[in-house]
């Protein structure tokens, strides 16, 4: 397949699972506010803006993850490949755990320093519980979508980012329909996002790649080569943080 086929494809199947997970947020966004009002789904997206900010705690290595899986697949170093994964999987992992304790400890915090209203104090706590918990397991799965990405497997990742906003979209409609709240529409929607990285676990690494997953991996060499290019993102990210 020439390299104008992959651009064009790739930059097809991202539009199409853009489009379909915007058609889902857009259809939701009046559904939701319906159920739960407008209060509390502004202290959800206050609590879910906050855990999108500790996303600079990446370094870049996702980009790292990508450019490494592409390149050394490309080279036909299989050993190369897996010690890339290896150690950004071990890296995430730690990530995440940091991740999990600082939104854990911020919880008995959060409703003082963004002056939550009393009502709401409970449920906030509640869904940042969620996030920590989540945190350390969505954490690790990022690097699977990494390699799907380093594989060129667009296809694949736009199939599973669709059915994952598809099934976000069902399962709200059950849960605010039944007298659910966003505690569970939260914890739903961050256990279809590990199933998904889990599904490009299973596709990436055991599929296409055949291979296992080196865990706990502390290669100082694949380390350097990961962070010397994974910083130079990292900065990107955090100036564009800053103006924003």
């Amino acid at each position: 397949m020439s390299s104008k086929k992959i651009i064009t494809d790739n930059i097809k199947y991202s539009a199409i699972a853009r489009a379909v997970g915007f058609a889902v947020d857009f259809a939701l966004l009046p559904f939701i506010v319906s159920h739960v009002g407008k209060e509390m789904y502004g202290a959800y997206i206050l609590v879910m803006t906050f855990t999108g900010y500790l996303g600079v705690l990446d370094f870049g290595v996702q980009s790292a993850v990508i450019k490494y899986v592409a390149e050394l697949r490309g080279r036909g170093d299989p050993e190369g490949t897996n010690k890339v994964i290896g150690a950004s999987f071990t890296f995430y992992t730690v990530i995440g755990v940091v991740a999990a304790i600082l939104i854990f400890i911020l919880s008995f915090f959060f409703a003082s320093i963004f002056r939550v209203e009393e009502t709401n104090m409970v449920m906030v706590r509640h869904l940042l519980w969620i996030a920590a918990a989540a945190s350390l397991f969505v954490w690790p799965g990022r690097t699977f979508d990494g390699v799907l990405e380093g594989l060129q497997r667009y296809d694949w990742r736009a199939i599973i980012a669709v059915a994952a906003s598809l099934l976000t979209g069902a399962s709200a409609y059950v849960i605010f329909t039944t007298g659910g709240n966003m505690t569970h529409f939260l914890a739903t929607s961050y256990l279809i996002m590990i199933l998904r990285y889990l599904s490009a676990y299973i596709l990436g690494n055991l599929y296409l790649l055949k291979a296992k997953l080196l865990f706990p991996c502390f290669d100082r060499q694949t380390f350097r080569a990961i962070f010397s290019f994974s910083l130079f993102v990292f900065l990107g990210n955090i100036l564009g943080l800053v103006i924003f």
